[in-house]
């Protein structure tokens, strides 16, 4: 029996599974759905967190504030802007976290 090529005995396989198995504009659609599915979430995330480390900031002016017209005293000034400025690290750790999250999920989708 004579040899055949493997080219000539796959693409026919290939092209009766992509005909008969395999969609592939909607399998891109429902990759591209769940990409923009992905991506709204994550810009809700990253507004979610933008407004957390602008109340905490906003925070930190009442805080300072108080202080200048002699509401707190030092130690209360101390421990206040101390915690706030631990909670605003955290939060703008958040915000960088969420703002790199659009690239990952682009690279995940092959964008």
């Amino acid at each position: 029996m004579p040899s055949v090529r493997r080219e000539k005995a796959d693409e026919p396989f290939l092209a009766s599974l992509l005909d008969s198995y395999i969609d592939l504009d909607e399998t891109r659609r429902r990759l591209e759905a769940r990409m923009e599915s992905d991506l709204s979430l994550v810009r809700e995330a990253v507004g979610e967190r933008e407004a957390e480390v602008a109340g905490i900031e906003q925070a930190l002016t009442a805080t300072e504030r108080g202080f200048d017209a002699g509401v707190l005293s030092d130690r209360q000034y101390a421990k206040r802007e101390a915690r706030l400025n631990d909670e605003l690290e955290g939060a703008q750790n958040a915000l960088q976290r969420a703002r790199s999250t659009p690239r990952r999920v682009s690279r995940r989708a092959g964008g």
